[in-house]
């Protein structure tokens, strides 16, 4: 009996990987180049402030935020952030949504109807959310590439509320101890989901990744790959979880943020 050519199979196992290769980065809103290219972040200092933008105020007043417990849960969520304080639009809405129930005959409207109106609250409330937030942070520079911030500016930052923390790192060292409100966001698992991905560079708010500090590299390769996905404001803390615990910064342990 005549076995196959040896060499053919490894040419075969080879173009196939290459294949599943090319396909994976195809699918990633932005590909990674063929040239691999070292792995930067840039100093917040040395980025010019944002400026000032001259688009007329929303007539909508967007949600108070003082801290990051009206802003945003420690699950990342929403916490309870205030609505405009506006009673007749919100009556209005209702009146809308009992309408759109009924026909004009005052039997039940059709399901699609319902669910439009529906869709059209949600998004005028993700829209004001981010409003909020972009205001907030309005002294915030975009960056292509992950921004470098100190101990004292993260603490700054977390304080105003809407700040979306991830750490890095495995989840048994997040379960010892992690910034509290962090969200476990393990390199190693979320470098590989593109969906993951995409639907964090879509997210409004300022993010800030972490891992251990000194020569660890994960919250900046985390960074690194949700900026090449599209989201500019995207930071890495400097000093790590034992920076921020050591300055005695809120820690939670466990595995819930």
């Amino acid at each position: 009996m005549k076995h196959g050519n040896p060499l053919l199979g490894v040419l075969l196992f080879l173009i196939v990987g290459a294949g599943l290769g090319l396909g994976f980065n195809a699918l990633r809103p932005r590909p990674l180049p063929w040239v691999a290219t070292a792995r930067t972040a840039v100093k917040l200092e040395d980025l010019s402030p944002p400026v000032a933008s001259a688009e007329p105020a929303p007539t909508a007043s967007a949600p108070t935020t003082d801290t990051a417990s009206n802003m945003s849960g420690t699950d990342g969520t929403d916490g309870g952030a205030s609505e405009p304080p506006a009673e007749k639009p919100a009556a209005k809405e209702t009146a809308t949504k009992e309408t759109a129930s009924k026909g004009t005959d005052g039997t039940q409207a059709s399901a699609p109807e319902t669910t439009a109106v529906a869709a059209t609250a949600d998004s005028a409330k993700a829209a004001a959310r981010a409003a909020a937030i972009k205001k907030l942070y309005a002294d915030l520079p975009e960056s292509d590439v992950p921004i470098d911030v100190s101990l004292t500016k993260a603490k700054d930052l977390y304080d105003r509320g809407g700040l979306l923390v991830l750490d890095a790192r495995d989840l048994d060292e997040y379960a010892d101890g992690h910034i509290m409100g962090a969200i476990d966001a393990p390199y190693d698992d979320k470098v590989g989901d593109i969906q993951w991905l995409i639907d964090t560079a879509k997210d409004p708010r300022p993010i800030l990744c972490y891992c251990n500090g000194g020569e660890c590299e994960l919250g900046l390769d985390l960074a690194t790959e949700i900026s090449r996905t599209g989201h500019k404001r995207v930071m890495v803390l400097t000093d790590g979880y034992p920076g921020w615990r050591n300055a005695g910064y809120p820690i939670a342990p466990g595995r819930k943020p």
